[in-house]
């Protein structure tokens, strides 16, 4: 791997880990939300990978905060969901979305599941379904794995466009391995290669990072499609300017930054598992 992308993800990865805190604000439980499930993925899966890359006390120093801040921020919503207040059904519907996301990684670390939702709680969900259509696949999802009863388990999750349709795709490798808890028995190569050339046109680089990191997944060669791929990756990724995202909000640049920096850390894996 170029030196200069190992120095990168070494420097965002430290950043990070100094950055986990407590976030009590409202509006930036999304945020948290984010850097949680991006922790929980280091840890469960790239944490040889992270270790050769930054300090061993860095990455205790993860494992510890990790712990902490998930069990904070799940308490923080359960207050915050729990207040009588003028949010619209979309703010309250993030809120009961991150709050089923962080009790199923919690669930996974501790095995116990822990979820409790209020029936006015369970009709947001309904009401809220059909909107967008990762919010109504991870719902189901987490429900399901959680045995959480909700009045949608029968709905179809249809994508809106192909932004929508890809995402679903590059979701399907987490979900069917509980986030690296299991390996995958099935694959759907055939869908993630369809909108390769609509995401480089678009300059969507969440997804570029997310396609090529679940190809790598699943061992997918391609003398054409990955190659393209990575160039795209690492070209933006080397350059601060380029990878600022125009198109994209703060908490999208975020997300889209794990995104590469996990795209990256699984091709390390697969060079490393080639060779052993």
């Amino acid at each position: 791997m170029n030196k200069i992308i190992r120095q990168r993800i070494a420097e965002e990865i430290t950043t990070e880990i100094d950055n986990i805190n407590v976030i009590i604000m409202d509006e930036s439980f999304n945020m948290q939300f984010d850097k949680l499930y991006f922790a929980y993925v280091l840890l469960q899966r790239y944490q040889r990978e992270v270790s050769r890359l930054i300090l061993q006390e860095k990455v205790t120093e993860l494992k510890e905060r990790f712990r902490v801040i998930l069990n904070k921020t799940i308490e923080g919503l359960k207050n915050e969901k729990s207040k009588k207040s003028s949010r619209t059904i979309f703010e309250q519907s993030q809120l009961i979305f991150n709050y089923l996301g962080l009790c199923y990684i919690h669930g996974l670390k501790s095995g116990i599941w822990n979820c409790s939702l209020t029936t006015q709680e369970r009709r947001l969900i309904e009401n809220a379904f059909g909107y967008f259509s990762l919010f109504d696949y991870m719902v189901l999802f987490w429900i399901k794995k959680m045995k959480i009863v909700i009045d949608i388990k029968d709905k179809i999750v249809e994508p809106l466009n192909k932004v929508e349709e890809t995402y679903l795709y590059t979701h399907f490798f987490l979900t069917e391995t509980d986030y690296f808890n299991k390996e995958s028995k099935e694959n759907n190569i055939e869908d993630l290669i369809k909108n390769v050339d609509f995401v480089i046109k678009e300059d969507l680089g969440d997804l570029v990072a997310e396609l090529y990191w679940s190809l790598l997944y699943y061992h997918f060669k391609d003398d054409k499609i990955i190659p393209i791929l990575r160039n795209y990756l690492k070209d933006k990724f080397i350059s601060v300017e380029s990878f600022e995202f125009s198109n994209y909000s703060e908490r999208e640049k975020r997300h889209c930054k794990y995104s590469f920096i996990c795209a990256f850390l699984e091709e390390m894996k697969q060079r490393e598992i080639r060779y052993e």
